[in-house]
């Protein structure tokens, strides 16, 4: 099963603000988890941030619901 990727709107100002080749390596593994995520096992969150999941891409942090 794919799944698709929804930016907010902060989201979207947030990568514009990255090097270039930092948010294409996020817009590449974002990509990869479109169409793995049923093959892996996401780290969850707690507190504030529970029903989020952790995705790291180098050094950057993602934060998927």
């Amino acid at each position: 099963m794919a799944y698709q990727v929804e930016f907010r709107q902060e989201g979207l100002d947030d990568l514009r603000r990255l090097d270039r080749a930092v948010a294409q390596r996020i817009l590449n593994k974002l990509k990869w988890l479109t169409q793995s995520f049923d093959h892996i096992i996401p780290q969850p969150l707690t507190g504030e941030l529970q029903g989020l999941f952790k995705l790291r891409v180098g050094d950057t942090e993602l934060f998927i619901r």
